[in-house]
């Protein structure tokens, strides 16, 4: 053990000695996965609003009404209203500083209740075209709210107006009759306007209907992403340290040592777990941090992060050892490690990529380790399936040594 020690020691103190290939390494994926989050977030810039300038010549409830209207519901968050009289709107409208003036015409809402010809005035800004257009909608679809309360009210209403049109005004048995009529109507619709409040539905709730209600952003999604692209990037580093020591003599005196050679290599695997270990717990804890996820899950994270850039550090040694110059190996990683990012969410989130090409990356190394990594990070499942994707990955690694092992203590040292 103190050979191992000893290893993972050098191998520390010279990644230390080169903290500018570590910040690099561990750069390029903060960058890029920072401006694909802000890029799709679109600048967080809050949506367009219309300034309507309404002139209300009617001055009546009705009228009221409408204009009260733009204030309720999502309208409010689409449309500020200002009430000026006619001129100035006008002006308002020519200095193109508002969307739009609504002219309300005197005697509107006596029109509306007889159900008798009436029209409102839109003044649009012309410099302006999806803004006047929300706003023609609108009225549009107040039109339509006012024809179907004159199919279902339109007796009462007509009542109503004639005894409001009287010296008198309408009597009590007016509005008795009018307010029954009312009821009647609201009774024989209430089927339909008035679907029952409070209803009981009794279902069995299960994993995909809580998944379903969780909400993600992209950023959220595109944090494992980055991790990987991270650790994808920091183990073809660490991979590329066996021609150093091969060229410094390092491998051969390593083999020819007393201690056997599987503890400098797992000396090397020790040193690989530290850095694993620190980059991503740093990178988790920002990341959660910033998107308000569990911290109580950071541990479980850190651990399969780790255990998995170990795989991925064991995979691109073998590779680099079935090479036969520095550069050979690095063309042979970096064909392997672009497309395992491109297919397996490293670039973008498995979420994000097509049915089949996402289906392909879920059996990537990288992809399925990312998808572990979800299921703690988004979920908090740390039961018995991550007890066995543990198990499982500690088998690739054990299997990936054996054969990195074999390499570098045969072949890659006698070349």
């Amino acid at each position: 053990m103190r050979y191992f020690a000893a290893a993972a020691k050098k191998d520390l103190a010279r990644i230390a000695k080169d903290p500018i290939a570590l910040l690099t390494w561990v750069g390029i994926p903060i960058v890029l996965g920072g401006l694909m989050t802000l890029v799709s977030s679109g600048g967080g810039g809050s949506s367009p609003t219309a300034q309507l300038v309404v002139t209300d010549l009617d001055d009546s409830l009705l009228s009221g009404f409408l204009v009260g209207a733009f204030g309720q519901g999502p309208l409010a968050e689409m449309v500020e209203v200002e009430q000026l009289e006619l001129e100035p709107g006008r002006a308002r409208v020519d200095a193109g500083d508002v969307s739009a003036q609504l002219v309300i015409p005197a005697g509107f809402g006596a029109a509306l209740l007889a159900e008798t010809p009436t029209a409102l005035e839109l003044i649009t800004n012309p410099a302006q075209r999806i803004l006047p257009g929300i706003l023609e909608e609108s009225l549009s679809m107040l039109s339509e709210a006012a024809f179907y309360v004159h199919r279902v009210f339109g007796d009462q209403l007509r009542d109503l107006t004639q005894g409001m049109d009287a010296e008198a005004g309408p009597s009590s048995a007016e509005v008795a009759r009018i307010s029954v009529a009312i009821r009647d109507s609201i009774e024989r619709l209430q089927g339909t306007l008035f679907p029952p409040v409070l209803s009981l539905a009794s279902t069995t709730r299960s994993v995909e209907d809580e998944q379903d209600d969780l909400e993600w952003t992209f950023g959220i999604l595109l944090l494992p992403s980055v991790l990987f692209m991270a650790l994808f990037f920091v183990a073809q580093g660490l991979s590329e340290d066996l021609w150093v020591e091969r060229e410094q003599g390092t491998l051969r005196r390593a083999a020819i040592a007393p201690a056997p050679f599987a503890q400098f290599l797992l000396g090397k695997l020790g040193a690989g777990a530290v850095v694993f270990a620190g980059v991503t717990a740093v990178g988790l804890f920002v990341g959660c941090s910033w998107h308000g996820l569990p911290l109580s899950r950071l541990p479980a994270c850190v651990l399969w992060a780790a255990l998995s850039g170990l795989v991925l550090q064991l995979l691109l040694l073998t590779m680099q050892s079935l090479a036969s110059t520095r550069r050979a190996g690095s063309i042979l990683t970096n064909v392997a490690l672009f497309p395992l990012l491109m297919i397996g969410g490293g670039f973008l989130p498995l979420e994000a990529l097509p049915d089949g090409m996402a289906a392909i990356g879920s059996w990537t190394p990288n992809g399925w380790a990312m998808i572990q990594l979800k299921e703690v990070l988004l979920y908090g499942r740390t039961g018995l399936a991550f007890g066995g994707a543990i198990v499982v990955q500690l088998a690739i690694g054990a299997l990936l040594f054996l054969v990195t092992h074999a390499r570098l203590s045969r072949s890659f040292l006698q070349a």
